[in-house]
């Protein structure tokens, strides 16, 4: 015996796009502005798969939802033999409509390895999070299929670890942070802001054959 055509929830679109506008007001109403970071590769290893050079280019505000009221979760701040390494993991929830919204040339879906910063790009010392998180997982189908269909992403992110990238986003509060990337700016904030940070740079550069490790 077939469904009831009249109470077959799964095909009625009336009811999935009321489902749908009210999944997008939760997440405008209890979410945070964030914006979303495409990354560009500009030279890939083909031999290993891995992106030798990356820009990143362009920011594009969005609303998200984080369930756990932005605390962060994985091992936080540690120090291992490696070094000190920041490990914060944490999900933002947005909608599927409001993405494609966006109009990123290219894109269908949110990216992994893509970025995701959240704070004031205005004050960012002072703002809330404050922390660039990159994509690690797309998921498609969580919460599940209401009324039929899905109308979430959920992304899956881990606090970002500069590697060399370069950054030209127009966001002050992120392109100010790619003197550590390592990576040369043309921004005279961010160029400022790296030698008050270390003003014993160019001491510690100077090498002497005679003294190689100077007088440390």
């Amino acid at each position: 015996m077939a469904l009831n055509k009249y109470t077959e929830w799964t095909t009625n679109e009336v009811e999935q796009g009321l489902f749908e506008d009210l999944a997008i007001e939760h997440i405008q109403m209890f979410g945070y502005n964030v914006w979303y970071i495409p990354r560009t590769v500009m030279v890939k290893d083909d031999i290993l798969g891995e992106d030798i050079q990356t820009i990143f280019k362009s920011a594009h505000q969005i609303e998200a939802l984080m369930p756990n009221a932005g605390n962060t979760g994985g091992d936080q701040d540690i120090m291992s033999k490696f070094g000190f390494r920041i490990s914060q993991t944490t999900e933002f929830m947005i909608a599927k409509r409001r993405f494609m919204e966006l109009g990123l040339p290219g894109y269908v879906r949110p990216h992994e390895g893509d970025l995701i910063y959240i704070g004031d790009i205005t004050n960012s010392v002072a703002s809330f999070g404050n922390t660039i998180f990159e994509i690690n997982q797309v998921w498609y189908d969580w919460p599940g299929y209401q009324f039929g269909k899905n109308h979430i992403y959920k992304l899956v992110c881990e606090a970002f670890n500069f590697s060399w990238e370069k950054f030209r986003t127009g966001l002050k509060a992120v392109d100010i942070l790619e003197p550590y990337a390592g990576g040369e700016t043309n921004n005279q904030d961010a160029g400022s802001l790296n030698k008050v940070s270390i003003p014993e740079a160019e001491e510690l550069l100077v090498f002497n054959t005679g003294n190689p490790f100077g007088n440390i």
